[in-house]
């Protein structure tokens, strides 16, 4: 990757790309666009995919799959012992409370405890923007309740065919060194 800062940006403007505009992101100026939008070099991002730079790394994620098993995606394996084979600890697409309980339970860290669910302010600082199931997930609250979350924050509701697509009030700064995968500090195991 050119840019890793830049990573998770392009990752979440490509599943927008595909999931709220209907693009096709298997189009080489669908993902140059993408990448842009990322603020990714697109000069060089376009010689690196022209060159099926990533090709290699792909080839060895499959290798892995085939040989620790993993027959759905997503699945989260964990190791916790140098050397050790990784096992499987969730499959598919639990909610955040069983993945974490799991982790808990795995990693046997004396004292530690689930963290409390993230607001709906930091949600929308770290994320910038999210449909109604993707901030519902987040906060383990039901779909109505991030709805009313959200307009309540001041979030924008923009309609699609299945539901809403929501973004976060332009005057609100956001989060720019939150982590994406960890943006909230809550999160963390403590």
């Amino acid at each position: 990757m050119l840019d890793p800062a830049a990573e998770a940006r392009l990752l979440r403007r490509v599943r927008e790309a595909v999931f709220l505009q209907a693009r096709n992101v298997a189009r080489r100026d669908v993902l140059v666009s993408c990448a842009a939008d990322a603020g990714i070099d697109t000069h060089a991002f376009s010689v690196l995919l022209d060159a099926d730079a990533g090709a290699h790394g792909l080839a060895s994620d499959l290798r892995d799959r085939q040989l620790l098993g993993v027959r759905q995606f997503p699945t989260l394996l964990i190791a916790t012992a140098t050397g050790e084979r990784p096992r499987t600890l969730t499959v598919g697409s639990p909610p955040w409370a069983r993945v974490e309980s799991a982790l808990l339970s795995a990693l046997a860290i004396p004292g530690a405890r689930p963290a409390p669910a993230p607001t709906i302010d930091a949600a929308l600082r770290a994320y910038r923007s999210g449909t109604t199931p993707e901030f519902a997930t987040l906060l383990d609250i039901t779909p109505q309740h991030a709805e009313s979350q959200l307009a309540a924050a001041g979030a924008t509701r923009h309609p699609l065919d299945t539901g809403h697509h929501w973004t976060a009030n332009p005057h609100d700064r956001p989060n720019r060194h939150a982590d994406p995968l960890q943006p909230f500090p809550s999160k963390r195991i403590h």
